[in-house]
């Protein structure tokens, strides 16, 4: 369960760019149709309560993919 949230977080909500997660409480959609008005912020404050998944997660499996994606979540 873990890995599929972690997994879901990195493809849906990690922006390269900003080095940090959206925060999707900060979308505002359209009632009637579900577009989004105006745009998740990206919060890298939030990091460091995210990070830890990674972290346990690298450390639980060993795949180093988890390992890079922890240290550009610190970064």
């Amino acid at each position: 369960a873990i890995k599929r949230a972690i997994d879901y977080m990195w493809a849906n909500e990690w922006k390269q760019d900003s080095l940090g997660f959206k925060n999707v409480t900060a979308e505002v959609r359209n009632a009637t149709t579900g577009a989004v008005i105006a745009g998740a912020a990206v919060q890298p404050g939030l990091n460091n309560l995210i990070v830890p998944a990674y972290a346990w997660y690298y450390h639980r499996s060993g795949d180093a993919e988890y390992a890079r994606r922890t240290d550009l979540i610190l970064s």
